[in-house]
């Protein structure tokens, strides 16, 4: 019995779903595991909290974004201890976010 190879043709639209798909539960999983591990901040080590992480690239997304929430923490408040101005501390938050973004592209290209 012959295959029938067009059973397993992959459309341009089913593709696209896939990846929006995959898209979506990469963004999915990595935001439970960022806000789970954003309660058990205070006083330890983002290394210290996402060691346990198995997939290389997820505990790299999942450190940036912890890292990122740490700095614009310490922001916020030396902006509510007066020692930076409203527009200084937006300036640094900025920064940072947009930092965090190039930093991700750079370092989530395929290899």
């Amino acid at each position: 019995m012959e295959s029938d190879d067009s059973d397993y043709e992959v459309t341009a639209e089913a593709f696209e779903e896939f990846s929006r798909d995959m898209v979506q539960m990469f963004a999915q999983t990595l935001s439970n595991a960022v806000l789970g591990r954003s309660r058990q901040m205070a006083g330890r080590t983002v290394e210290s909290l996402t060691g346990d992480i198995p997939d290389e690239r997820m505990r790299w997304a999942v450190n940036d974004s912890l890292r990122t929430f740490k700095v614009i923490g310490c922001l916020s408040r030396l902006q509510r201890q007066g020692q930076l101005d409203d527009a200084e501390a937006e300036e640094l938050k900025a920064f940072t976010i947009d930092l965090n973004r190039r930093a991700a592209r750079a370092r989530y290209r395929a290899p």
